[in-house]
């Protein structure tokens, strides 16, 4: 019986080493159970956070895209805005090279054409109160004083630039025939 407990002893250690070596393999899988599972649980966290980050860079996205769409809306309205300035600074600068243009012929009437004006009025005044002797006096006089003008005139702008429209030289010639005329018939009293 002794043998057949020392056999029976063989055999449980045996078992007992066998079942042993079986819990030791069961560990081992358990902690690389464990392991996987500690690893897939880091994953599941790493990836909850891509998927929050994911999630936060579409919100972004989303936003930019509104603000891209805001920004072309207020550059249209800006485009528009400045075509619609451009157009009334082009009239304004139109409206004002009109004025200066306008303001720079009055002034050279003022400057060069006023002159022959009022000479002209001078003259006719003149002719039509002086005595018949002193009017070939008054013609010799008004006839330098035109060339005198004119020569001034022309010095200036040049003759091409006299603008005859808006300014009438008095005719020599007119005045000739006048004093001609006075000389042929008496003066009444």
């Amino acid at each position: 019986m002794q043998q057949e407990l020392l056999v029976l002893k063989q055999l449980v250690t045996e078992e007992l080493e066998k079942v042993q070596k079986q819990l030791d393999q069961g560990k081992v899988v358990d902690r690389r159970l464990n392991d996987k599972i500690e690893s897939q649980s880091q994953d599941l966290v790493r990836h909850d956070l891509i998927l929050e980050t994911y999630k936060r860079n579409i919100r972004e996205l989303y936003e930019q895209c509104e603000d891209i769409f805001k920004t072309r809306l207020e550059s249209q309205i800006y485009d528009e805005e400045i075509n619609r300035l451009k157009k009334e600074i082009y009239l304004t600068r139109s409206c004002a090279e009109k004025a200066a243009d306008q303001i720079n012929d009055t002034d050279l009437f003022l400057m060069k054409f006023l002159p022959f004006k009022i000479q002209n009025y001078i003259t006719e005044t003149l002719v039509n109160t002086f005595s018949r002797k002193n009017l070939p006096r008054l013609n010799d006089y008004t006839i330098s004083k035109y060339k005198i003008l004119k020569e001034e005139l022309e010095a200036d702008i040049g003759i091409e630039e006299f603008d005859k429209k808006q300014f009438h030289v008095p005719q020599i010639k007119k005045i000739e025939l006048q004093i001609s005329s006075q000389q042929i018939a008496p003066k009444a009293l």
